[in-house]
């Protein structure tokens, strides 16, 4: 967004590698993606950007940690960062509502990593998605409930 002379030019650079059917795809989709960074415009607003990022993922991981502790966890609260990263990362990709289950399978390998029990691991990537699921859940549904909106009224709105 600062540099998009430079950005595209080095996108240019790596898009030169692959078959140009492809390489004509990677260039449509980061054209696209560079158009979208021009709404940030200067370093002013990255700045914001970036703060709030750290900002919100700090304050994730802080009841990640919390839930640990509160399920007599012994981790380093760092860890939580980590394991906020993996479940997010993993709900990226479409898979179920909610990523009701690889949120949980990878929550729960990366504190096994760090040296909990399986079980509690297992215990823990439940709770902790249910804690983190389940509210903004019940107060989406209470604030369509309000506004007398069924999902199928979404639905036609959002096409």
């Amino acid at each position: 967004a600062i540099r998009p002379h430079l950005a595209r030019t080095v996108i240019a650079a790596v898009l030169s590698v692959p078959p140009a059917r492809i390489a004509d795809r990677l260039n449509a989709v980061a054209a696209r993606f560079l158009d979208g960074l021009t709404l940030l415009g200067g370093p002013g607003t990255w700045a914001v950007v970036a703060t709030a990022s750290v900002a919100t993922w700090t304050l994730e991981a802080a009841t990640y940690w919390i839930v640990g502790v509160a399920f007599g966890l012994d981790l380093a609260p760092w860890v939580y960062l980590a394991v906020c990263g993996a479940a997010n990362l993993t709900i990226a990709a479409p898979s179920t509502s909610g990523g009701i289950g690889p949120y949980e399978f990878f929550a729960r390998e990366t504190v096994v990593y760090f040296g909990v029990s399986a079980a509690a691991g297992t215990a823990y990537a439940i709770g902790l998605h249910a804690f983190v699921l389940l509210p903004v859940t019940l107060i989406g549904g209470a604030l369509l409930w309000r506004h007398e909106l069924s999902l199928g009224e979404l639905v036609k709105v959002g096409q």
